[in-house]
């Protein structure tokens, strides 16, 4: 098998996994008693909220459907006086195994999962908080990396939007009749009263818009001062629509503010996935002054009236419109599915491929265009809908991978969405990340290897784009920094971590996070102009690090986990990214051909040991946290298809095609 079978083997297995994915638009019914810990944390459901005079040991049932994209093995942490029903079995009693909080190890199958809370009063506290978990990453909220579950309303009447429905008060258990009786549907009254839906609004407009869905003549009884404008154009008089109409009416604040509406049957919001059996015909915004510009779009918050932003409204004031992107790959933010994207994107460009080019490109432009919107729900509903890891990039991790690729879809489609989003990350970067005294990046406690790809490519590249030399500077002096800390020069490898407090490093050789320091230190070198801070001594040093990883390679091609450690296992992830940065050593001048024996021997134990026919990726790392001790990495164990490693290997091939090419 050629490398160009052996690449299009791997990339179709990553789209048959990782099938494309649609922005898709559903209606939300914010319930008060509902919050969020964090993003990707517990949801806290609070019912003294909602019953705010209940009694010591009265009751209440909570349900919710765990909606995953996959089966999986799972995990569901709980706290609180609950008794925990999945699937119709019962799984937990805190009466009988009371903790203050407790790990639920299960199967969650592909699909619709029902999952009950028996709910006590207890000491005048009456809550459950709960997040489903894949197994390996107990309490993380399973909605960007390995498997997406959603926890949304069993009520048909809400079916497919996030929230629980909960029964009335109970004096017992077992009082409970089957129904639930929250959240409540409003009923059907044509009318659009903006002083009811936004009761704090400021300014004199609001705007309501709707679609023609059958040829129709729009009836509207005014009751302020309303504008009707129909495909951008103001209509007087009677309007008769056809199919397709889009329809804007702006109403001035009054006495009465809003309108009234007949025949509701020809308008509604065709792009909205909704089974509500009544109303929600239209979309309302309001905080807006007279003379403004306006323009309807569904991707970014508007700003209003007194600094405020606001979003889509349907026709109740607890009622809104939000976006979701069901995947536990396309269009979420997580650095090792940006990794992915990366190698999927070389994919296309070595065979030219345009559907591994355009799941790049899609994916990175709904990111970039509801990068600002996701903002703005953390604001508002606790945890975003999609890229939730957006909403907070206050670590490395959540910012530097996705500025590399955002960068990447600039030099793609020059689109304005890309580079703002890259110029706010890079903002983040500078205001959120901790940094010793001579401006390295570190993480309080601990500095990591792997944090000079997550940082570095990113500053090369949008230092290109901008022409700035400072930018592409500070890469390099966080380089210097790392090798500071972390790399081991009697053995010419990296330190996984430093220690802050000790002022140590761990002298683990952990194999991904040198690889995560060769493959930046080899793309870095690549793409920084010759006259960049520190580019010649960049240079020794990657000279000295490549000929101390080529002596540890195992006879099978493959290096170990722990790179010192033959008796830790083969990893994938190190492999491939180590012949990334020889690849780009030979190619660039840094490295003489006798390196094209080690990636040879590489790739055929690579394609040997870690791919099977069907394109599987196998002996990837799992996700590490870091320790003083080898073995606590020698005993972490692997994922299958796992993101680190399906990206990495295909970016490694297009590197190998690449220097083939060169001889």
């Amino acid at each position: 098998m050629g490398i160009n079978e052996e690449i299009k083997l791997i990339a179709d297995r990553m789209l048959e996994l990782r099938r494309p994915a649609q922005v898709e638009y559903r209606p939300y019914r914010k319930q008060d008693f509902i919050s969020f810990e964090d993003i990707l944390s517990y949801m806290r459901i609070d019912l003294m909220k909602l019953y705010p005079n209940a009694k010591d040991g009265e009751y209440a049932y909570v349900k919710t459907i765990l909606r995953s994209s996959d089966d999986y093995d799972i995990t569901i942490r709980v706290r609180g006086n609950v008794k925990v029903i999945f699937n119709s079995k019962v799984v937990y009693e805190y009466e009988k195994q009371p903790a203050a909080q407790y790990d639920i190890l299960t199967h969650a199958d592909k699909g619709d999962n029902e999952l009950i809370f028996v709910c006590r009063c207890s000491n005048g506290n009456f809550e459950v908080d709960f997040v489903p978990s894949v197994r390996h990453y107990p309490g993380m909220w399973a909605r960007d990396y390995l498997l997406n579950i959603r926890a949304l309303c069993p009520l048909s009447d809400f079916d497919g939007e996030d929230g629980v429905a909960v029964s009335e008060l109970l004096v017992s258990e077992n009082d409970f009749d089957g129904q639930y009786i929250y959240p409540q549907n409003k009923t059907d009254n044509n009318q659009i009263r903006f002083n009811d839906i936004f009761p704090d609004a400021d300014g004199d407009i609001g705007y309501a818009y709707t679609e023609c869905i059958s040829d129709m003549e729009l009836r509207i009884k005014k009751l302020s001062e309303c504008r009707i404008f129909v495909n951008g154009a103001e209509r007087i008089g009677r309007i008769y629509l056809t199919k397709g109409d889009k329809v804007l009416i702006a109403a001035r604040r009054g006495r009465r503010w809003g309108f009234l509406y007949e025949h509701a049957e020809g308008i509604g919001v065709p792009f909205m996935k909704s089974t509500r059996s009544g109303g929600d015909r239209w979309l309302t915004l309001a905080g807006f002054n007279e003379g403004e510009s306006f323009e309807v779009q569904f991707e970014k918050p508007y700003n209003t009236v007194g600094g405020r932003r606001a979003f889509w409204k349907l026709e109740n004031k607890n009622d809104y419109l939000r976006p979701y992107v069901n995947s536990c790959f396309y269009a979420q933010w997580f650095y090792a599915v940006m990794v992915g994207h990366y190698g999927l994107k070389k994919a296309g460009e070595t065979l030219g491929e345009k559907r591994y080019t355009d799941y790049f490109l899609s994916s990175m432009s709904d990111m970039a265009r509801f990068y600002m919107y996701m903002q703005y729900e953390r604001e508002m509903f606790g945890m975003p809908s999609f890229m939730q890891r957006a909403a907070k990039p206050v670590d490395l991790d959540s910012i530097g991978t996705m500025g590399m690729n955002m960068c990447e879809l600039y030099n793609s489609r020059h689109t304005g969405d890309a580079l703002a989003c890259a110029l706010r990350l890079y903002e983040a970067m500078k205001r959120n990340i901790p940094v010793f005294e001579d401006g390295t990046f570190n993480r309080l406690e601990t500095m990591w290897a792997d944090d000079t790809f997550m940082s570095c490519p990113f500053l090369v590249r949008l230092g290109n784009i901008l022409g700035d030399r400072g930018i592409s500077d500070l890469a390099a002096k966080q380089l210097i920094g790392f090798k500071k800390r972390l790399y081991m020069s009697d053995k010419n490898i990296f330190s996984h971590i430093y220690f802050v407090r000790e002022q140590t490093a761990n002298r683990v050789p952990w194999g991904r996070g040198n690889g995560w320091v060769f493959v930046t230190l080899s793309d870095a070198l690549e793409l920084m102009p010759d006259t960049a801070a520190h580019k010649a001594e960049l240079s020794e040093l990657f000279r000295g690090f490549a000929d101390g990883i080529r002596r540890l390679q195992g006879e099978n091609g493959l290096w170990h986990q722990v790179l010192d450690r033959s008796d830790s296992y083969e990893e994938t992830s190190c492999t491939a990214m180590f012949i990334i940065g020889m690849c780009k050593g030979v190619r660039n001048g840094l490295l003489d051909n006798s390196y094209i024996e080690n990636i040879k021997h590489a790739h055929d134990g690579i394609m040997k040991r870690a791919v099977d026919q069907k394109g599987n990726v196998y002996g990837v790392c799992m996700g590490s946290s870091c320790s003083m001790e080898p073995e606590y990495y020698m005993q972490l164990g692997t994922v299958e298809n796992d993101d680190h490693g399906t990206g990495i290997i295909l970016w490694a091939l297009n590197e190998i095609k690449k220097l083939d090419s060169v001889e």
